[in-house]
């Protein structure tokens, strides 16, 4: 896995990996059968997802930026948003970017 550069700190007993692969799979699962969410939402899960996409599971395995499911959401996610970017605020464009830039340094194949 690539070396920790994150600001925050994963709290000792919450295995952020496992979590996060957990809401990736609901995620992808959703907006893969064409379920539709705002921007906001996109952008908020995006942001969120790509900012621990360092974490491996505290019970081992690979880390979340090599997990199929990751690259499975991130391409989803990037879909459901494009017809949807006039609508979006400031805000969530800078989230959106932000998510773009995390997820590139794990995964520039993508």
């Amino acid at each position: 896995c690539p070396p920790l550069r994150h600001r925050s700190r994963e709290l000792p007993h919450m295995d952020g990996a496992s979590a996060f692969r957990g809401l990736a799979l609901a995620a992808a699962a959703y907006l893969g059968a064409g379920g539709k969410t705002s921007i906001r939402d996109i952008a908020e899960f995006l942001h969120s997802f790509a900012n621990v996409m360092h974490l491996a599971p505290l019970s081992g395995g690979p880390c979340l930026c090599n997990e199929p499911v990751s690259a499975q959401v991130l391409t989803l996610a990037a879909a459901a948003v494009a017809p949807q970017l006039h609508f979006a605020s400031t805000q969530d464009i800078a989230k959106l970017i932000g998510s773009v830039a995390a997820a590139w340094a794990f995964m520039p194949q993508l």
